[in-house]
């Protein structure tokens, strides 16, 4: 939906058109995960699916709600131990994307205090990163998010939108959220795919936590 103010699809196409297209991508981005997950079904491979899957409906789909965001954020929460760090970043990019729908709710003073909490509970709560390798650009990769949202926000309450662009703002918080759930579904499948290639596949119905491979080894 953030694709659309740049490139006028509504202009362009006729509304039956926007919706095969809408419809097959979406399907498109759902194919990957679930193909994954059945090649090697586990736990966390289902979690990994789940919030791909979530994050390809709420990006793809013809007309979703700002709040459909909570979907992927679900399966998400229960690999929080793995990732926190991860997580809090996702979270606060959640509610980053709904602003502007807080905003126009006379919501500005709650959502500034939960992001300034919740954000300094994760610090407190998260266990120190690790210094060196793909850990060191993760986090600074995070980082670099988050100041890209304090950013907008500082923008937003300090510069007026232009008369003849009166959404600016909103448009900008709209594609940045975008451009990183995209960078997110991107993460989720390269995860599900080392996931499926490295863990034994099992099912939540494997009793005692024992895995199919490591019973017919045991037999």
């Amino acid at each position: 939906m953030a694709l659309l103010p740049p490139l006028k699809l509504k202009a362009k196409l006729a509304l039956e058109a926007l919706l095969r297209l809408s419809l097959g991508c979406t399907l498109a981005a759902l194919l990957p995960p679930c193909a994954l997950l059945l090649r090697a079904p586990s736990r966390r491979a289902f979690l990994l699916c789940a919030t791909a899957c979530g994050l390809a409906f709420f990006l793809l789909s013809f007309q979703v709600h700002e709040k459909h965001l909570l979907l992927p954020l679900l399966p998400a929460a229960l690999l929080s131990t793995e990732h926190p760090r991860a997580y809090a970043w996702f979270a606060l990019l959640a509610a980053f994307s709904m602003f502007p729908l807080l905003a126009r709710d006379g919501l500005r003073l709650a959502y500034s205090v939960c992001q300034l909490a919740f954000g300094a509970l994760a610090a407190a709560l998260t266990p120190p990163m690790e210094v060196g390798g793909s850990a060191t650009a993760g986090g600074l990769l995070l980082a670099a998010s988050l100041a890209g949202m304090v950013a907008l926000h500082v923008a937003e309450a300090a510069l007026p939108p232009p008369r003849r662009y009166p959404d600016l703002h909103a448009v900008a918080f709209s594609a940045y959220a975008c451009c990183h759930l995209v960078g997110a579904y991107a993460a989720c499948l390269h995860a599900l795919w080392r996931t499926t290639a490295t863990a034994p596949p099992h099912t939540p119905l494997d009793g005692g936590g024992t895995t199919v491979r490591e019973r017919r080894k045991a037999e």
